[in-house]
């Protein structure tokens, strides 16, 4: 992600000619709203968000936990730098993407 910021790549563009229209962010600290905030400058509204902590959230589009339903995603960016192998083990629980 960074490095297509780098390179001046629109984000958005780039998940939309990868075929994502559905991008959902795990993690809504700091990386992960600007993410949401990267995406939505360039008309790409997430779909939904991960975080553990959903109740004390405010965004503009639903958050859920893991041991929520699961909603309909092409992409889930994981923003969580720490225990990243585990975190992408427990989605993989509960999506297919």
């Amino acid at each position: 992600m960074l490095r297509l910021l780098e390179e001046n790549v629109s984000l958005g563009n780039y998940l939309q000619g990868k075929g994502y229209e559905h991008v959902a962010i795990y993690g809504l600290g700091v990386i992960g709203k600007h993410l949401e905030c990267i995406l939505s400058q360039q008309g790409m509204m997430p779909s939904f968000a991960i975080d553990q902590s959903r109740n004390a959230l405010s965004c503009n589009f639903p958050v859920i936990t893991l041991e929520d339903t699961p909603m309909d995603a092409d992409l889930i960016i994981v923003t969580v730098t720490y225990d990243y192998l585990n975190i992408c083990e427990h989605i993989r629980k509960h999506y297919s993407c």
